[in-house]
């Protein structure tokens, strides 16, 4: 009977997330880069949108991704590794870029702009 009751009450008190506001974002637009080399960076050469604050990418390869201001002044970025087929999401700065370099093999990395 107690056990019966135990479970009672976890049903009743629902998962964990159930007080939680979740806000769910939505696709602005989407790009590729489809040439992720092992030893120079990939640079998409068009800038996140001014309304782009949060960025989903997932790469076919393990890689390093970094968003530079500008496609020239990329020193002061630390590049992130994306373990391969893993989706991660980015908070961006308007108008920033993506630059992606390969890890071991060349590969596909997706980018979507993401918004609320």
């Amino acid at each position: 009977m107690k056990r019966l009751a135990a479970i009672f009450l976890v049903l009743l008190a629902g998962p964990a997330w159930a007080g939680e506001i979740v806000s769910p974002l939505r696709a602005i637009t989407s790009f590729m880069i489809s040439n992720v080399l092992t030893s120079v960076a990939s640079t998409l050469s068009t800038p996140f949108g001014s309304q782009t604050r949060i960025v989903r990418t997932v790469c076919s390869v393990d890689c390093f991704v970094a968003f530079p201001v500008s496609p020239i002044v990329s020193a002061a970025t630390v590049p992130v590794y994306l373990k391969a087929s893993d989706v991660f999401y980015f908070r961006v700065s308007p108008g920033a870029h993506v630059q992606v370099y390969a890890n071991s093999a060349t590969g596909i990395l997706y980018i979507s702009e993401m918004s609320e």
